[in-house]
């Protein structure tokens, strides 16, 4: 399956391009007009535009993205001409490789968008975003990619004694900024060391569905979206013919019958979920209704009156975090466990008397119309 660029990438590309044309001609003592500028910018979009690119936003068209992405380099260049703030020593780092550890183990790769020194020794990242939202200080205090290239160039020039991070949210002609204190680059090095061995060591890349996953490329990829994919190319007879739609539709309709359908909707349901572990997928689509099987792992504790149950309360209770599960309550008890806020060793010592079940849920929705999405 061809993956579809969206329409919001392709012009952040296409300004970041007429912006990384403009500083490495300043490199060359070259200052290029406004003029000059928005004419590259032109003619990058000509070269690079294609049917496939996405337009999602309704209402909106190629031209109107255009016209933003001449608005954005118009009020930069008028904002910062004639650049001469900074000497600027990176433009579009493709190289910027460094490691998070002395022994090279963790090795991050970079795209940093300019790299400037200002006449006072500061060195400044900067990174150009055309999204149309400009998050709150706190989330920029907050951003790991930045920081991360901090740790980069701090190794990369030992000497260096401050750094400003920067971004310009272009499409508001708005500048924005923050500074990290050395603990909390520190902080931000061991939890990415962390964060590393912990995806290195999971066999299971769980998706996150997110208001986001309209821009996103992989579709054909994720449990949530490929069945999607898989279906939504297919003429109308083997659309309806295809087994997970059969499926869908089937199951939709018996969810309509209620009360006189639950068995078949039971046998039904065993369908779905060999279907899901067949293919792989989670959401599963029907010609307007979707069903999403999820498979969950379920801490089974003691039955009451147990004999291992009395054993896991004198273990609770030598901890002193009895009052915490109210009288050996399962719920909070399953989550203080899931949760991790208790201490691993005592953790494990409950876990002796726990079973875990795999649980699955198989639950249908309606699909949203285009017009339902965009009032959304």
């Amino acid at each position: 399956v061809a993956e579809k660029e969206g329409v919001e990438a392709f012009l952040g590309s296409r300004v970041h391009g007429a912006l990384e044309r403009l500083y490495k001609d300043l490199r060359y003592s070259r200052l290029l007009t406004l003029d000059e500028l928005i004419n590259f910018y032109n003619e990058l979009w000509d070269k690079e535009w294609d049917d496939t690119v996405v337009i999602r936003k309704k209402g909106l068209s190629a031209q109107n993205y255009r016209d933003t992405g001449i608005r954005c380099l118009k009020d930069y260049y008028e904002r910062y001409a004639p650049f001469n703030q900074a000497t600027t020593i990176g433009i579009e780092e493709e190289n910027f490789l460094f490691s998070l550890s002395g022994d090279d183990k963790y090795k991050i790769k970079g795209y940093i968008d300019r790299l400037d020194r200002t006449k006072d020794g500061v060195y400044e990242i900067h990174d150009y975003k055309t999204s149309g939202s400009i998050p709150l200080q706190e989330h920029l205090d907050a951003d790991r990619q930045l920081a991360l290239y901090e740790i980069g160039i701090r190794r990369k020039f030992p000497n260096v004694k401050e750094v400003r991070l920067i971004w310009h949210y272009l499409v508001f002609d708005t500048e924005v900024s923050s500074i990290r204190t050395s603990e909390q680059l520190e902080d931000l090095r061991k939890e990415t060391i962390a964060l590393i061995d912990k995806i290195e060591a999971d066999k299971e890349y769980k998706h996150n569905e997110t208001s986001l996953c309209d821009w996103c490329d992989y579709w054909a990829y994720c449990p949530a979206k490929k069945h999607l994919v898989k279906v939504d190319a297919l003429p109308p007879q083997e659309f309806l013919a295809e087994d997970g739609v059969t499926l869908v539709n089937k199951y939709a309709s018996a969810w309509d019958r209620e009360e006189e359908a639950e068995e078949e909707k039971g046998r039904l349901r065993q369908a779905l979920i060999a279907y899901a572990k067949k293919e792989g997928v989670e959401t599963i689509i029907g010609s307007d209704r979707s069903v999403k099987v999820t498979f969950k792992e379920n801490l089974k504790f003691p039955s009451k009156d147990a004999p291992e149950e009395e054993e896991l309360e004198k273990i609770i209770k030598a901890a002193g975090l009895w009052d915490e599960v109210s009288e050996l309550d399962k719920k909070p008890l399953k989550e203080a466990i899931e949760a991790g806020r208790w201490d691993k060793k005592l953790i494990k010592k409950i876990m002796q008397f726990v079973s875990i079940e795999e649980g699955v849920s198989v639950r249908a929705s309606r699909q949203k119309t285009e017009e339902e999405e965009d009032e959304g």
